[in-house]
C-alpha cells in the first residue's frame, strides 16, 4: 500500500511538507497519508493538530488513543468524569459517536479551564460570527455504517463587559465545560443575536437525524 508522511514542519530528508492540496491529492490517489509534527505552532495540543487536519482533508471520522486508558469510552476519560465506555461484547448493538468543533476566524477553539480564560472567551466572540460543526457516527459490527455533519452559524450580539462578566459569576459551573463558553438552552441564548442552524445539533448531538436513522432500520417505533 502506498503510503506519504507530511509533516507540519520542513524536514524534506524525512517526510514531504504539509500542503492541504497535495495531501488531498494523495488521498484521491487511494495512498495512506500519515500527518506529523502537529499544526507547526508551539503551545498547540496534538489534539487540536489532530482535528484540525481532520477538518483540512474532510475526514469522515476522528478517532483518539490515550495512555492509560483501559478500553472506549465516548469521551475522554480523563478529564470527563461521566464518560461511559463503550461495551465491545455487544457486536451486534450500534454505537453512537458525537463530537463537535467551533470554527471561529477560521482557527479551532478549544475548551478553557479558568474563570478569566472564560471571560476572554466571550469578549472574543462578542459581536462576532461563529460556527458549530457537530458530527455523528454509528457503528455496526465494527463498521461505521452511518455519519452526518450539521453546520451552524451563530452571531453574538453586543454584550456589554458587566453582562458577561455576571454571566459567568452566574453560570461558570457548567459553561466550563463547553468551548464556546455558553449554553443556549439556558441564559446563555440571550448573548445572540441571531442562531442559525439545526437546535439538538448546536447542543451537541444531531438528534433528529439519529432518530430517523434508528427509525428506518426498524430500531425504534
Amino acid at each position: 500500500i502506498p503510503v506519504r508522511t507530511m509533516s507540519a514542519l520542513s524536514n524534506p530528508s524525512v517526510s514531504e511538507l504539509f500542503i492541504r492540496r497535495r495531501a488531498l491529492r494523495h488521498l484521491e490517489k487511494g495512498r495512506i497519508v500519515i500527518l506529523v509534527g502537529g499544526t507547526g505552532n508551539p503551545y498547540m495540543t496534538t489534539d487540536t493538530a489532530a482535528a484540525l487536519r481532520a477538518l483540512e482533508i474532510s475526514a469522515d471520522l476522528l478517532m483518539m488513543s490515550k495512555n492509560d486508558v483501559d478500553g472506549v469510552y465516548d469521551s475522554d476519560p480523563k478529564i470527563n468524569s461521566k464518560a461511559k465506555k463503550i461495551n465491545l461484547e455487544s457486536p451486534n448493538a450500534f454505537v453512537i459517536g458525537c463530537d463537535q468543533t467551533l470554527i471561529f476566524k477560521t482557527k479551532l477553539l478549544s475548551k478553557v479551564k479558568e474563570r478569566s480564560d472564560v471571560i476572554n472567551r466571550l469578549y472574543q466572540l462578542n459581536n462576532c460570527e461563529h460556527h458549530l460543526y457537530t458530527s455523528a457516527v454509528i457503528y455496526f459490527e465494527n463498521n461505521p455504517i452511518w455519519r452526518v455533519t450539521k453546520k451552524a452559524k451563530l452571531r453574538m450580539k453586543n454584550n456589554s463587559d458587566a453582562y458577561i462578566t455576571d454571566y459567568v459569576k452566574r453560570n461558570f459551573d457548567y459553561i466550563v465545560k463547553t468551548t464556546g463558553c455558553y449554553m443556549i438552552e439556558g441564559e446563555g441564548v440571550r448573548l445572540f443575536k441571531y442562531i442559525e442552524g439545526d437546535y439538538f445539533s448546536i447542543l451537541g448531538l444531531p438528534l433528529i437525524q439519529i432518530l430517523n436513522f434508528l427509525n428506518a432500520r426498524g430500531k425504534i417505533g
